[in-house]
């Protein structure tokens, strides 16, 4: 919000003859120091220039390359935090790495370097509020308590109210029962039926017949394909997705699927275009799928 009692009175009454400086009206009203600038150039009112601001002020900033090139690159400050140092604009600063070519930061660059700062002041603050540095210390350390079975370090709240054993040793006492695998009979989790090992070929649950392991007829080729999309509006014929969105999404074109799940049955009226989440789906519960897309082409 643009404050309305900065007219045109008030900034010739302070810039002007009181001789204050951009920085000390913005810092009184609670202002930006940009909205004070345009302010004065909308009422007409000259800007002083450099060696005026020096001349009233008694200061006269004269920076160093080398110390620039220290300051903003090595150690690496922003613009904001140097011109706290010289008790100056943020613009004096930006001004001089332009004159002398130091190349400024990107946004991504400040933003990175400003979360570093953040994440190393706060590592800092969790230091200092451990032990005898915590401002609620009483001068007493608490004990190291140690786990009943293994013997390791523990904290102060499991032990005293938790069951004063360590992660690894509530597990293993933990009754929970078993599982085999139903062949090799080793370790398995609760939801398997059998082992990675065992779970291959004719003990995988989709397993029909080695049908998947047939290739397909010379018949099946890409002009066939196409001829179906067009004929479906290149439209997923399940959920309605359309060929360009399938490129976006999974980076492929339309699948073409076997209505009779029968590779050599090459025919029109038996094959559908649909996407690859759909066609994948229809693997389970065959003959409702089946008859669903059936009734789609008819």
């Amino acid at each position: 919000m643009i404050k309305k009692y900065i007219n045109k009175k008030f900034l010739i009454k302070h810039y002007i003859e009181l001789t204050e400086s951009i920085i000390k009206i913005a810092k009184e009203q609670k202002c930006s120091e940009t909205l004070i600038h345009n302010r004065l150039i909308k009422f007409g009112i000259n800007c002083r220039n450099r060696s005026l601001t020096s001349s009233l002020t008694g200061k006269r900033i004269n920076l160093d390359k080398k110390w620039l090139i220290k300051k903003y690159q090595k150690e690496k400050l922003s613009s904001r935090q140097i011109a706290k140092i010289l008790k100056c604009s943020t613009f004096v600063i930006l001004k001089y790495l332009k004159k002398f070519n130091i190349k400024t930061r990107t946004l991504s660059e400040s933003v990175t370097l400003s979360y570093k700062t953040y994440k190393y002041l706060k590592e800092l603050r969790k230091k200092q509020l451990t032990g005898a540095n915590h401002w609620n210390f009483q001068g007493i350390m608490k004990a190291d308590k140690r786990c009943i079975i293994c013997n390791n370090k523990i904290g102060y709240a499991s032990w005293r109210t938790g069951s004063k054993k360590c992660k690894k040793c509530f597990g293993i006492t933990k009754k929970r029962p078993l599982k085999y695998c139903r062949e090799c009979k080793t370790e398995i989790s609760r939801k398997a039926i059998f082992c990675k090992k065992c779970c291959v070929g004719k003990n995988r649950f989709s397993y029909i017949d080695g049908r998947s392991f047939e290739k397909y007829p010379q018949e099946f080729n890409y002009k066939l394909k196409k001829s179906i999309r067009k004929r479906d509006n290149y439209e997923c014929q399940n959920c309605g997705m359309t060929e360009e969105e399938h490129l976006i999404v999974i980076g492929k074109v339309l699948h073409i699927h076997h209505i009779n799940y029968d590779k050599m049955n090459c025919s029109k009226e038996n094959l559908i275009s649909v996407c690859q989440p759909c066609n994948s789906r229809a693997n389970v519960n065959r003959d409702y799928w089946q008859e669903f897309y059936i009734d789609k082409i008819n």
